[in-house]
């Protein structure tokens, strides 16, 4: 049996919204957020049904998300991203979304073959 480990809310810590942890992130954060973005990145194209996104330092608590929330969490990242002025990792995200479009037309298309035979 699997130990519950107690969780916080992602929303507290990818947002544009605090001032102070703004600042913090600017100063210290581009390591944070890059680990953050290529760990979603990686689950989301091998469709991890979760992830942890953080734990705290000596402590058991951790940021647990679903893959229904990938997506949005990468455009959250993106947003904080460009605000911060760290244009690699808004660069990657998009990367990411662009692969995923591509990937979409070519099943849409494979569709329409598939139907007109």
């Amino acid at each position: 049996m699997t130990k519950l480990q107690p969780t916080v809310k992602w929303e507290k810590y990818l947002t544009t919204n605090n001032g102070n942890y703004l600042e913090y992130l600017s100063k210290y954060g581009q390591t944070f957020l890059e680990t953050i973005t290529t760990n979603l990145i990686s689950a989301h194209k091998t469709r991890k049904p979760s992830l942890t996104l953080f734990t705290f330092k000596k402590s058991v608590i951790v940021c647990r998300v679903n893959y229904s929330e990938y997506e949005y969490i990468l455009k959250k990242i993106m947003h904080l991203c460009e605000r911060l002025e760290y244009y690699e990792i808004c660069g990657q995200v998009l990367k990411h979304f662009k692969s995923l479009q591509q990937k979409d037309k070519q099943l849409y298309k494979f569709k329409l073959i598939k139907n007109a035979k």
